[in-house]
């Protein structure tokens, strides 16, 4: 705990002393975070014991896997390397923060504070668990690009890749479509029909998300995650009260606002099924 406190306090610091933002002073803290962290939890020593089971499969079986070729491919390239599991989170780290570090370079005013939110608000804890998916969730960064210059190809291209990684990638694919949305009456309406009609077909919407991706999951409910909802809620009120000087700073931000809706919509859902927590 105490060195997640240590890394939280330098990121601090460098959002308020330094003035040079290079924001590779707060990946690399992070970096190592990432890769030295104790080898504790299920996921952790599910993927060492992946890899290690890599070392006598060959590259044609691991792509042969179902779902996931990309990662499965990852692992065996490894095992050709070293024998050494560490190497698979040395791996995965540089991508997943490599892919952030372009991506707030190239989107973010401020990129300290950017990195502060990722590594404070819950998608840094999910990285340290959600392996796989993690590194579908930072190659989907790229797709934000492709949204901004209307590239639906291209923008199919980057998720079709993450896709490899972890399937619930394709849950992306909307953002496509939402990010570019103009808000009028017509799309207000459409967007909470659709809203309402997931509400009472949860339950329909995971079992078809089972079928067509292999997914096992149930419909779980909980009751977590309020905390969580008030901080998005918070965020969202925030940049709709903000929103002509964010858009005044940049017409693309638009994108953004559309998106935060949609995750704050999602995260309600997860309300009423944990299972939700995946795409949002």
């Amino acid at each position: 705990m105490l060195v997640y406190v240590l890394v939280l306090i330098w990121l601090i610091f460098l959002i308020i002393f330094i003035k040079k933002r290079n924001i590779f002073l707060g990946i690399i803290p992070i970096f190592l975070l990432m890769v030295l962290k104790e080898p504790t939890g299920p996921d952790y020593n599910a993927y060492a014991n992946h890899f290690t089971a890599a070392k006598d499969k060959t590259i044609l079986e691991m792509a042969s896997y179902k779902g996931e070729i990309g990662f499965h491919t990852l692992i065996k390239g490894l095992t050709l390397l070293t024998d050494n599991f560490q190497w698979l989170f040395v791996a995965t780290s540089v991508i997943i923060l490599v892919c952030i570090a372009i991506f707030f370079q190239k989107n973010s005013s401020d990129k300290q504070l950017a990195l502060f939110f990722y590594f404070t608000l819950g998608i840094f804890a999910f990285t340290m668990a959600g392996l796989r998916q993690a590194v579908a969730m930072a190659i989907c960064l790229f797709a934000y690009e492709e949204i901004k210059k209307k590239r639906f190809f291209r923008f199919m291209l980057v998720i079709s890749i993450a896709f490899l990684f972890h399937q619930s990638a394709v849950f992306f694919i909307p953002a496509y479509f939402i990010g570019r949305m103009k808000w009028n009456i017509i799309t207000s309406f459409m967007f909470v029909t659709f809203y309402m009609l997931s509400i009472f077909s949860i339950e329909s919407i995971i079992n078809l998300v089972n079928f067509n991706l292999g997914y096992g999951y149930e419909v779980e409910y909980s009751e977590t995650g309020i905390i969580y909802f008030f901080i998005l809620l918070g965020i969202t009120l925030l940049s709709l009260l903000c929103r002509k000087q964010i858009i005044h700073a940049n017409i693309n931000n638009q994108i953004f606002i559309n998106l935060q809706i949609f995750v704050l919509l999602l995260w309600s859902l997860r309300l009423l099924s944990r299972t939700v927590e995946r795409p949002a």
